[in-house]
């Protein structure tokens, strides 16, 4: 959602906790289920980005400055790798029908190893800010 971060100190764990503690949780609308030929897109549930989506990296970027326009397609992963087109088509047509939106209740600040795929949890926030 937002990043990617060359520093993470002490000070900016700090300043997302309390971001956390003063936003609220929201809606994010689902699209579809949808692949690509990318390893890290491989198979994944598309997002809308909306405006409430937008605000909310807009203040991250506040807090910690990041390229904010680089391209941003949101998405939720569901498998990283290397699969054949068709099983992936296959396997949509499998799926459930997916909810017109999840609750985002939570951020978390992630180190990710793109070398051997691994994401490593370093903090998690919860939006706390009910209104």
């Amino acid at each position: 959602m937002a990043g990617p971060f060359l520093k993470i100190d002490n000070k900016f764990i700090s300043k997302l906790e309390i971001f956390g503690q003063n936003n609220s949780p929201f809606d994010l609308y689902l699209k579809n289920f949808d692949f690509r030929d990318q390893t890290f897109k491989s198979f994944y549930i598309s997002v809308i980005n909306s405006k409430d989506l937008n605000d909310f990296r807009g203040e991250i970027s506040k807090i910690k400055k990041f390229n904010f326009e680089k391209e941003y397609d949101p998405h939720i992963s569901l498998a990283y790798g290397e699969h054949n087109q068709n099983i992936k088509k296959e396997l949509i047509l499998r799926m459930p029908k997916l909810k017109e939106s999840i609750k985002l209740t939570k951020i978390s600040l992630v180190d990710v190893n793109e070398t051997i795929s691994l994401w490593n949890i370093l903090e998690n926030f919860d939006l706390q800010n009910i209104q």
